[in-house]
Parts: C-alpha cells; structure tokens; sequence
C-alpha cells in the first residue's frame, strides 16, 4: 500500500514537472519569436544606427501633430498621411494624383451615371488577418453617416444617407453588398467626381468588430503607462506603438495584397522644435524630415553645411475666412477692410519664406493647375481698407470692438497670426489671438464660433470639392449660409470637368465679392532627405511613396 502511494506521488511529481516545463518553453518561444499580429517581428532598438539601416527602419520628423489617425476625423497633413498608410479604401491616388485601383479591382457606371458596381479583390487581409468584404464597407461608410462625422459630405448623396444623417436609421438603402465580394452603390443624382472623392481616408475600410471591443479607445493615442490600442486596416503599414505628443511607429504589413513595402518600419516623432530636428538630420539621427521651408534654414549655425532638398509644388493653401452673421463682420465695410488690410506677401516671407506663392486668383485655377483667368477682387491696399473702415464708421477704428482672431497652434500658424494682427494694428484694429487644435480649430469653424479665422487646407482627396463641401456648403457648417452657394455646389459634381471648373470659379468669386474668405498662398514642400535613403519621391499631397523607398546598404 506504501508502496503503490509513493508510485503515485512520483507520478504526479512528474506530471507536474512537465506541465511546469511546458508553460516555461511556451513563454519562452513566445517572447523570442514575438507577436507582430501574425507579422513579422519588429527588431529591436540598438544604439548603432547602422543596425536600424541593415533591418530597414526610415526615421521622420513631422512638423505637424498627430492627435488622431481615425479615417473619419483626421485632420491635418501628417494624420492624412498616416491614416492612408494604415487604412485603404476602393480606389486610392497615386504618385501624380490620378485615381487607381486598390481594393476594388474594377467598377462599372450605370449609363444614368447613379448605379456604381465595385468588384473587390480577393482574399485582401485586414492587419489582425479577417479578410475584407463588401459588407465590411457598407459598415465603415454607414458609421461615418452615424457619427456626422466631418466627412458625412462623401457620401450624402447616396440614396437614404439622408434617413441616417437626420437619426431616422442606422442603415443606408443605397449601399448594398451583392455578395462577398460585390458592393453596389445607389446615387439620388450624378455625381462625376464620385471615384475621385473615394481617395478621402473616410473611403476606407474597417473592422466593425474591433471597433467595438476598442470602444472610446479606437485609433486614440495611448502614453508609456497605457499603450494605445491597434486599429487594422489594410494598408501597406500598420500601427505599431503611439505615444500621445511624442512619437508614433508603423511596421510593414507583411500579408498586404499589394506591392509590400521593402522598409521594415517607420518611425515618426513630432516632438519638438523644427531647428532642433534639422539639428538631429544632420546629426544623422532622421532620415526625412518634411516641410522644410527656407525660414528653417536660418536658425543652422553657419558652420553647418545645408541639406540638399527635393522641392515641389502641394495641394495645400492658406486662406482666411470671415462669419458674417457675427458682429462686427455682419459690417460689410468692416469684413472689407480686413481683408484689404493683410499683406499676403509679407505674410508668407515671415512664415515661409519662398516655400510658396501667393494667390492672387481662384483656388480652382490653382489646384488644378489651371491658366489664371481672373484676379481676386481683394488684394492687399492700405489705402482702400482705410477708406472701408471710414465706410463702416470706424474711421482708423475708432470704437471698434478687439476683433477674434481664430488658428491653428503649430510655428507657422503662431508666425502667421502675429503678421496678421501687424497688418491690421496698422490700419487701427485691435485683435486678440486664440490658438486651438486644428480639431478644436475646424469645429468653431464648423459650428459658426470662429468669426474671423486662417487656416491651412491639405488635400484629403485629388478633389477641390472636399475643401468647398467642409468651407461653403451651409449643411456640414453655419459660417457660410447661402442656399444659391449650395446649388451651385450640388450642381457642379453632376458636370464633366470643364464644366465642373467653370462653377466652382463662380462660386468663389461670389465669395470673394462678399468678402467673406481671401486666399494667402500655397504652398511648395522641400523635402530634407537623408543620402541613406534611395527612390525616394513625393507626391502632391505632401504624402512620401513610403512603399518605393529603399534604404541603401
């Protein structure tokens, strides 16, 4: 009896040996090998840069914040970019801007122009490996018409976006998932522009039911203590590590349909100055460093050799825009000599040097690279915005209140503010500076707070509709409220191109007779590139082909 007892006991020792034994080399192997969602591990940090080079790791500096990289709510240049490499969509823009293939391999047009028909590729993966189809874009459109989120205007014009918009459903008619891999797409008018409107982030695809378990949490930051939830997409990249104001990391997706990218991770900062970054550059310590415009170049020590810089024109400008509905600017006289009184050239000397040009026509001429027909009919006159504020019956200002001046937090909108209020400190005005979040920045605009605010617009998509559906159209925000505006907004997309450019100049020349916006200037990006880097290339949306570019060996 002792002895079959003691067998036993020698039995379970060993079974519990083993199981202990087990679990140890499971964990073991596990925190070898990683856990990159299924992709490959990300290699770890070494003082020697020279590691970083041979495993592919590109370090960017990013003038611009990143506070969200959600498709349905990004804001600025940097989190465009970066929710692009991170989520896909249909179509997407390519290197020169035209619209291409992506998800979807091939649509067809019904003859009336309202039946759009995608076939989507498959076996395309999501990062967490779902595979993606038809009805997981019908979800991801339909939530951005939930939330009214900033870009609802994409698709309001599908037929029964309108039910959701006004709370009255959750579902939209016109979107429909034939089967797996055939998503149908119903308009209530022709809309010419669709396709190209569809390279907008909001166009992209996501995972309904990671949105769920990450709840609040989906594509926030997160900080050291708690790190940020990872949204999939299906883009070339995936997220990696955030941390709120300091950092933020994207591994190559190695399961991506497309042509995968040969730079193993990228790793963006935007923390700090930019002299401070162009330091780190030429320290060897960044391989890209973007939107470096000649005002930079004077904060280097003169004992250091400049970098060489690839340079081109963007699809960004700067305007300012007026709220007339908002005393004093219900004032024609008033909105007038404000306008007269900003010296668009002088501005951008102070703010960027020559990394730009001044507007002196319509922005449709601009950005689509149009001969200029005509000259806006505000441009910078002293004289005649003294004359405007004698007009008004604040003759040099005289018991005018301080006026609100709305913008941006980043060096150049802060640069850009104090030119703005010198300008107008010398006819008289009194002005007060409030800098917000672009977040914060677009909402007062959108919900009519800000009267009297400037702004850069970066393209979300190749089409200058975006811009003119967030700024005019009197749906999606209340500084511009004119119902003929909107007409003609409506009336535009239902043209060919031609047709298209010609009234969308005539709805910026009325704007611009009621002086309610004036454009400063566009802008042109030089592009700090580390001779480590090959292939490189740039394209109009101040968005690098991170897909081509090869770190050399």
């Amino acid at each position: 009896m002792e002895r079959t007892t003691i067998k036993s006991k020698i039995k379970q020792t060993r079974k519990s040996f083993f199981i202990l034994f087990f679990l140890i080399f499971m964990v073991l192997l596990f925190s070898i090998t990683g856990c990159s969602r299924g992709n490959e591990a990300e290699p770890s940090r070494s003082s020697e840069s020279t590691s970083y080079q041979e495993k592919g790791v590109i370090f960017e500096y990013l003038k611009t914040p990143v506070t969200t990289i959600d498709p349905a709510y990004v804001q600025n240049d940097s989190e465009i970019m970066i929710a692009k490499l991170i989520f896909q969509g249909l179509v997407k823009e390519n290197q020169q801007g035209e619209t291409v293939p992506c998800i979807a391999r091939d649509w067809e047009v019904s003859p009336d122009g309202l039946t759009y028909t995608f076939h989507l590729n498959k076996g395309v993966l999501f990062h967490n490996g779902k595979e993606i189809k038809a009805d997981d874009f019908k979800f991801s459109w339909e939530r951005v018409l939930r939330l009214r989120a900033p870009a609802s205007y994409l698709f309001a014009n599908i037929q029964g976006a309108e039910t959701v918009l006004s709370g009255g459903g959750t579902l939209v008619s016109g979107i429909t998932a034939l089967n797996e891999y055939i998503l149908q797409i119903k308009l209530n008018h022709r809309q010419n522009n669709f396709i190209n409107l569809l390279t907008h982030p909001a166009g992209a695809v996501l995972d309904r039911y990671e949105l769920v378990e990450q709840g609040v949490h989906y594509a926030k930051a997160g900080s050291m203590k708690n790190p940020a939830l990872m949204p999939s997409g299906a883009g070339p990249f995936q997220l990696i590590e955030w941390i709120g104001g300091r950092s933020l990391t994207l591994g190559r997706n190695a399961s991506y349909f497309g042509e995968k990218p040969s730079i193993f991770r990228l790793e963006f900062s935007f923390a700090g100055k930019t002299k401070d970054a162009l330091l780190e550059f030429l320290a060897g310590n960044i391989h890209i460093l973007q939107d470096i415009n000649p005002i930079d170049m004077t904060f280097l020590p003169k004992t250091e050799t400049l970098p060489d810089l690839v340079d081109q024109p963007l699809r960004q400008f700067r305007y300012v825009g007026i709220n007339d509905r908002i005393r004093p600017f219900n004032n024609k006289g008033v909105r007038d000599a404000v306008l007269y009184s900003l010296n668009a050239g002088e501005i951008l000397q102070a703010a960027r040097g020559k990394g730009g040009a001044e507007i002196k026509g319509t922005v449709t001429d601009y950005w689509y690279d149009q001969a200029g027909q005509d000259q806006a009919p505000i441009s910078y006159n002293k004289n005649l915005a003294m004359q405007s504020l004698v007009q008004a019956g604040y003759p040099e200002g005289a018991n005018l209140p301080e006026i609100s001046l709305y913008c941006g937090s980043t060096e150049e909108d802060q640069i850009v503010a104090k030119k703005m209020m010198e300008n107008l400190a010398s006819v008289g005005l009194k002005v007060k500076i409030h800098y917000l979040s672009q977040k914060d920045l677009r909402q007062a605009i959108k919900d009519g707070q800000a009267a009297f605010y400037t702004r850069k617009y970066s393209a979300f998509s190749n089409e200058l509709d975006d811009f003119f559906q967030e700024e005019v159209n009197s749906r999606w925000q209340k500084t511009f409220v004119n119902s003929t505006w909107d007409q003609l907004l409506t009336n535009a997309v239902q043209q060919d191109q031609a047709g298209r450019f010609r009234l969308y100049r005539q709805l910026e020349k009325e704007i611009m007779a009621q002086s309610r916006i004036r454009y400063l200037y566009s802008y042109r990006s030089s592009v700090a590139v580390s001779q480590n880097v090959d292939n490189f290339q740039l394209g109009r949306a101040n968005n690098v082909i991170y897909e081509e570019i090869r770190l050399k060996q």
